[in-house]
């Protein structure tokens, strides 16, 4: 291993524990410990979503202070439409489609009635 490859390793080390550290300031005066374990889920499988998530929640609840509730609602959303792509597409990444994609298969089905 190269000093270069060592030191990439231990910044993604280094950035996925303060990560998990803006997850428990996030998550600490949530009712349920499901947030933190959807969120901590997130950052295992794809950090950068993780990350924007994270940074999103952040900065709504330092700036305008957001209830608990909200907070809930709009962790489970987000991390939701990260699950529905598997995890493989970042945010940064989905276009207009995507998200709409996303939106329609959380419609109910139609019934057709003969």
């Amino acid at each position: 291993m190269t000093l270069q490859e060592s030191q990439t390793e231990l910044t993604q080390k280094n950035s996925y524990y303060s990560l998990e550290k803006k997850i428990d300031i996030i998550t600490k005066s949530l009712s349920r410990a499901y947030y933190k374990n959807i969120l901590i889920k997130a950052l295992d499988k794809n950090i950068g979503n993780a990350t924007a998530i994270c940074d999103y929640i952040f900065a709504e609840q330092t700036e305008i202070n957001i209830k608990n509730s909200t907070k809930e609602s709009r962790i489970k959303v987000i991390v939701w439409l990260s699950n529905f792509f598997d995890d493989k597409l970042y945010f940064r990444k989905m276009s207009k489609e995507d998200i709409l994609d996303y939106l329609n298969s959380l419609r109910k089905p139609i019934k057709l009635v003969y």
